[in-house]
């Protein structure tokens, strides 16, 4: 019975199905069984959402510095303003960044963490204080939130007269504070009027371009209706019935074809009465001429 003991107990312990005591145990079981293992591979994670933007002028900014990703760097297209996550370590091109991107960092070949945050609009980079202490210094309202203040520094950049006035000495009147602080806000018939004129006193409307007037359709004139000719004109003083019948047809269509050189598109119905019109005034002069004639004879 003692000897039953001894050679259970000399031996290994029971181990559970596929479990080993060290790796190299492990690698000697793969090697014996002609087991190979293929590396596995490992993808990109998904760029990280985009910070809270804003649009301006039809370009979106974003309202504070992303901030900073192990596999990503935010870099902004100087020739759109359009920022974006650029992945680290990948290829640099002028079709992702614009040309004046490529040309700061494309000799650097790939992205890397250095690039993060390039070109992003100043204000984007400021601390809240800083927003605030650039519209103490302009004389306009500084509380709200960060995102209230992103956008009336964003607004002031891309107002038509403030930072054209201010540097004159001359305070932001009520229209231009509006227009920066609540651009949105409803107003009465009479304050719209006011801010309107408060604005043009500005020189807001200065740069605004005068509405052309609509060019005519190729091949027309800028005759009216009132420049055409009356029927009847080209029947003059026939001696015979017959020529002052031909005058007649002779005027009618002279007005039609004036009618419709002169007007590339006229209403039908005032077509129709002017043509009635020169019908009845050539008629009767026409049958004048005859009665004249006949007296005559």
């Amino acid at each position: 019975m003692s000897n039953l003991n001894e050679a259970l107990s000399s031996e290994a312990p029971a181990r559970a199905p596929g479990s080993f005591r060290n790796l190299q145990e492990f690698h000697n079981w793969r090697h014996r069984n002609n087991l190979g293992f293929k590396p596995t591979l490992r993808l990109k994670p998904p760029p990280p959402p985009n910070p809270e933007m804003m649009n301006f002028q039809g370009t979106n900014y974003p309202i504070s510095m992303p901030q900073a990703d192990p596999n990503y760097a935010w870099v902004t297209n100087r020739d759109s303003l359009e920022g974006g996550w650029q992945p680290i370590n990948g290829p640099i091109n002028e079709q992702a960044v614009g040309p004046t991107t490529f040309g700061q960092i494309g000799q650097d070949q790939v992205f890397s963490p250095e690039h993060h945050g390039i070109n992003i609009p100043g204000e984007s980079n400021m601390s809240d204080d800083q927003l605030r202490q650039n519209l103490s210094n302009w004389n306009l309202p500084t509380e709200g939130d960060r995102s209230e203040l992103f956008a009336r520094n964003m607004r002031v950049k891309s107002h038509p007269t403030f930072l054209r006035n201010f540097p004159d000495g001359n305070n932001p009147n009520q229209a231009e504070v509006s227009d920066i602080v609540s651009p949105n806000a409803p107003t009465s018939l009479g304050e719209a009027g006011q801010l309107r004129a408060l604005r043009s006193q500005a020189g807001y409307y200065e740069n605004v371009p005068p509405v052309q007037p609509q060019a005519p359709m190729p091949g027309a004139t800028m005759r009216t209706l009132g420049d055409l000719p009356r029927a009847g004109a080209a029947a003059e003083g026939g001696a015979l019935a017959g020529e002052a019948a031909a005058g007649e047809m002779g005027a009618m269509g002279g007005a039609a074809m004036m009618a419709s050189r002169a007007v590339p598109i006229l209403n039908m119905v005032l077509l129709g009465k002017m043509l009635m019109d020169g019908m009845t005034n050539s008629s009767k002069e026409a049958k004048a001429k005859q009665q004249e004639l006949m007296y005559r004879t």
